[in-house]
């Protein structure tokens, strides 16, 4: 009896560790579009720091007409 519980109990393991193969293969994807969101987000940040310091520039040459 004691080897048939401790093949039934490995048996329940092996099913539960599969169905988290499934699992794992979502998260993957999950992670590669995480990664390549972060990228343009990154791209983005970029691209409004070089706008924001073309506009800071042309308020300083504004300020000095002003001036």
């Amino acid at each position: 009896m004691l080897i048939n519980d401790l093949g039934t109990q490995i048996t329940g393991l092996d099913q539960i560790y599969h169905s988290y193969d499934r699992h794992e293969q979502k998260y993957e994807k999950k992670t590669v579009t995480y990664k390549r969101d972060l990228y343009d987000l990154i791209e983005y940040v970029k691209w409004i720091t070089n706008e924001t310091s073309i506009l800071r520039a042309r308020v300083r040459a504004a300020e000095h007409v002003i001036s």
